[in-house]
């Protein structure tokens, strides 16, 4: 078991330093709203009762007591109707769990410096990797390496994708009028 934690440890130390690195030039959301709760209220929902002392543990994780709940457990466990879940964080100054949900999210990223130079080099891979940190139940619709000047900026477009297309579209009969 103790081997298990330290390869999960590991394997997010160097996947959220992936999402460290890069600057967040932008991050807009369609339709959002955001739910913000205590850390104690975090740590009771998830089943850890009687906790004296609660601390965040970075920015996706919550160590209640010596047991860890990470934030995006906590917030998919707080579906808000209509809404996807884009991501959770922590707030240390107020000391709560905020989830956020959406319908869509655009993300740009600097890549002007050597440490995040490596976004843009494969937006594709790149959005993916970010779609896990900032756009959970969304799809990857769009990447690209945004130039304005001298600027080089990963962008990725989150939505969802869908394909229930209304049949009466495509049927002979039917005619579209402009």
């Amino acid at each position: 078991m103790d081997l298990k934690k330290g390869f999960f440890t590991l394997f997010l130390f160097f996947t959220f330093t992936f999402v460290l690195n890069a600057k967040v030039m932008e991050f807009k959301v369609s339709k959002q709203i955001r739910t913000k709760d205590s850390f104690k209220s975090a740590c009771e929902s998830m089943g850890f009762r009687d906790n004296l002392l609660i601390e965040p543990k970075g920015l996706i994780g919550l160590d209640c007591m010596g047991r860890v709940v990470k934030v995006n457990d906590y917030c998919l466990k707080k579906k808000v109707k209509g809404k996807l879940f884009l991501r959770g964080f922590l707030n240390a100054e107020t000391k709560s769990v905020v989830c956020q949900f959406g319908n869509s999210a655009n993300l740009t990223l600097s890549c002007e410096t050597k440490k995040t130079r490596k976004y843009c080099e494969s937006p594709k891979v790149s959005c993916e990797k970010l779609k896990n940190y900032f756009a959970v139940d969304l799809n990857v619709t769009h990447h690209s390496r945004l130039f304005e000047g001298s600027k080089e900026m990963l962008n990725c477009y989150f939505g969802k994708v869908n394909l229930e297309l209304d049949k009466d579209l495509f049927e002979e009969s039917s005619q579209l009028s402009l």
